[in-house]
């Protein structure tokens, strides 16, 4: 009896009950589960953490990016409202044009009909009867002798303003070209250089006392035809004078360029008590003191050249032109029309056999 209850005790000292077993795996797990969730919560903060970091700054780009929208649309407004002050500019400059351009064209059809009338006045009187009169200058061909039509000479002192340019020896800037290896006999007496001679000669024929003259000739300089009789004023009717004058016309050569600007200043310096100007040209000034230009002189250039030398002219005087247009000049004509209406002169633009003397 004793023997089998010792070997009970010793049964029971080294055995595990099977409810020990079930505590210790659902310990086991109960703690694997509570170390799980604590890594679960702590993952889940700093996952939280970031979002908010995250949102933070994409908060802060949105507010960033209003802005940047906010003030591309105050541009895009200032940039419409400046184009459609330029359009409504553009739309103004343009009916200005047309209005200017409707203008030009009436100015040239009426100049057209003037131009027509003024041939058949002189028609006219050439076919009027002359009577014989002394000339100061003898005429080769009295028969034939022409009329100025709407020339004012107003006043006693008359001068004549001459351009002895290169161009004042060519019809064409092709022969001018051509003229400039000329001699200087074959550019005096080419036939546009005649013409301007001899009307000289015949505006100095129809001149009457007590009107008198003096002649300023200009190219790139402007300078008195005779500089040692300056402060002279010629008699029409002396004709020794009209013989010195002319001669000296004919040994002029022309040359160089043509400053309008200097030679309406020196007129104004020579002859202050001029009372009205008789200009002879062949088209707008290629060269001007207070208008720089570049290397090559434009059509532009010389309009504005032309303006500026108009300023420079004396005031209140009138100014008749007579033009030998050269071609590649479109502007020449309309532009010392103005001037002749705005001075109460005059303009004509001769045929090719005027004067016929």
């Amino acid at each position: 009896m004793a023997a089998r209850k010792k070997r009970r005790a010793g049964f029971e000292a080294f055995s595990l009950s099977f409810l020990d077993c079930i505590t210790c795996g659902f310990g086991a797990m109960l703690l694997l589960f509570v170390l799980t969730i604590g890594k679960q919560a702590d993952s889940r903060d700093s996952i939280v953490a970031r979002i908010q970091v995250m949102v933070s700054k994409l908060e802060a780009d949105i507010e960033k990016t209003s802005e940047e929208t906010e003030g591309l649309r105050d541009q895009l407004k200032l940039a419409m409202d400046t184009l459609a002050e330029k359009q409504a500019t553009h739309e103004e400059k343009k009916k200005n044009i047309t209005e200017l351009e409707e203008q030009l064209a009436l100015l040239l059809q009426e100049r057209s009909s003037l131009q027509e009338e003024i041939e058949r006045l002189l028609a006219e009187k050439e076919a009027l009867p002359t009577e014989d009169e002394p000339k100061p200058i003898p005429l080769p061909n009295p028969q034939r002798r022409q009329y100025l039509t709407g020339f004012n000479f107003a006043g006693n002192y008359v001068v004549f303003m001459i351009e002895v340019s290169g161009g004042m020896v060519a019809d064409t800037v092709d022969e001018a070209l051509e003229m400039i290896g000329a001699t200087d006999e074959e550019k005096r007496n080419s036939v546009k250089w005649r013409r301007v001679v001899r009307s000289v000669q015949w505006i100095i024929t129809n001149l009457r006392p007590p009107q008198v003259y003096q002649i300023l000739v200009f190219n790139n300089e402007a300078r008195p035809l005779i500089p040692e009789r300056e402060a002279d004023w010629f008699d029409p009717m002396d004709r020794e004078t009209t013989a010195e004058v002319l001669r000296a016309l004919e040994n002029l050569t022309p040359s160089g360029g043509a400053n309008l600007e200097r030679a309406f200043l020196s007129l104004s310096d020579m002859f202050p008590s001029v009372d009205s100007i008789m200009l002879l040209t062949d088209g707008l000034p290629t060269l001007s003191d207070s208008v720089p230009s570049g290397g090559v002189t434009t059509d532009r250039d010389r309009e504005r050249f032309f303006r500026v030398a108009v300023r420079a002219a004396p005031r209140q005087t009138p100014i008749n032109t007579i033009l030998y247009p050269m071609s590649g000049d479109p502007a020449a004509a309309f532009l010392y029309w103005q001037l002749a209406d705005t001075t109460n002169g005059a303009l004509i633009s001769p045929s090719p056999s005027w004067p016929d003397i």
